[in-house]
């Protein structure tokens, strides 16, 4: 291996060990209890060394942002492709509706915060390589092709979206307390509800 291989390596590694560190923190003590200088306690290096290989907080945050889409993506992905394209709709809901009731902080952070679209390095590219709403539409497209389904792909899987994700958001606001009592009943409540509207797009063939 070349210097500049090992450099790069020893680099990558590092940027790893940050966000690993920043991860754990922000998991555990929110937006507000990450720091600069808390991941570079627990990383054992000062502060400036942070600032070597990420801009500033917003940054660290973009990454974790990312990394929350990445692991979203992958979850989608790893849904059988011999079900039905119906089925594999079903259980995408399923899938953003455990990640989003069990990481409320990194859902939080994925699609509520503005920090990551502060930051400078914020590319609608790199958000691509993990598009879950372009895979949606896709396996929306192929369910009318299958003619499981009708209606505009789009328009379905904006519908599907909104709706399972303004159930996320209520949960994890507190504002379903009154209707449920824990986030099994939440869960319950959302798959009834994107069940009635699977239903209703599949009765409309």
């Amino acid at each position: 291996m070349g210097i500049q291989q090992r450099k790069e390596r020893e680099r990558a590694d590092m940027q790893k060990r940050i966000l690993e560190a920043a991860q754990n923190i922000f998991l555990a003590d929110g937006f507000d209890g990450l720091s600069i200088r808390k991941i570079a306690d627990v990383i054992e290096y000062s502060p400036a060394t942070i600032y070597l290989y990420f801009k500033d907080k917003d940054e660290i945050l973009y990454h974790l942002h990312s990394m929350g889409f990445e692991q979203m993506y992958r979850d989608f992905i790893a849904v059988p492709a011999d079900k039905s394209p119906f089925e594999r709709i079903r259980q995408f809901g399923e899938i953003y509706l455990q990640f989003g009731l069990h990481n409320p902080l990194m859902y939080k952070l994925m699609f509520q915060a503005q920090e990551p679209m502060r930051c400078s390095c914020f590319s609608l590219d790199d958000m691509a390589k993990y598009d879950v709403f372009g895979y949606l539409i896709q396996t929306v497209e192929a369910a009318i092709e299958a003619k499981q389904i009708w209606g505009d792909p789009q328009l379905i899987a904006m519908t599907l979206w909104m709706n399972v994700h303004g159930l996320v958001s209520a949960a994890n606001d507190g504002r379903l307390q009154m209707k449920c009592s824990d986030n099994q009943e939440v869960l319950t409540m959302a798959h009834a509800t994107m069940h009635q509207l699977m239903q209703a797009y599949a009765r409309a063939c």
